[in-house]
Order: C-alpha cells, then structure tokens, then sequence
C-alpha cells in the first residue's frame, strides 16, 4: 500500500510526471492541493493539466496561458477507480 506523500515530495512527483521542463509554481501549487499527496491522482492530474491548453512553452518553459484550470480540473477517486476495476 503507498502512503500519501507529504506536499515536498508531491511537488517533486509532479515535476517528474511533468518531464524535463519545470511547471509553474502556481500550477504545482494547485496539484498539490488537489490531489492530497495521492500517487495516482498525481498521475491523472498532471497530464491533464499539461493537456489542457493553459500552458505554452515558448522558450522552453512552461507558461500560464491565462487562468489556472482548477473551474474545470479536479480529482474524482470515483471515476478514475472506475477505470482500475
């Protein structure tokens, strides 16, 4: 069984779940407090985000695009067990 993580080590997973290009700190901020320290939420949240279209990396860095997406983003442990059992 994994632990949450606490908010340092979250940040860290998101940024390697990110890849080689930092995000933002307001975006790790906000999937740190969405996910709760929780691997898979982490997992799901960061891609999504990455997908959505707030963020541009025009010299290599990642860049809010306007406002953060948490409207429309947050994690649902139902929906994303669904897909597990």
């Amino acid at each position: 069984m994994l632990n949450r993580l606490d908010a340092g080590d979250t940040a860290d997973f998101v940024q390697r779940v990110a890849g080689a290009k930092a995000l933002p700190p307001p975006i790790v901020d906000q999937i740190v407090s969405q996910t709760d320290g929780v691997p898979l939420f982490i997992e799901e949240l960061t891609p999504t985000v990455l997908e959505s279209g707030v963020l541009h990396d025009p010299d290599g860095q990642y860049r809010l695009d306007g406002a953060a997406p948490w409207g429309g983003y947050s994690v649902d442990p139902a929906s994303i067990l669904v897909g597990v059992s």
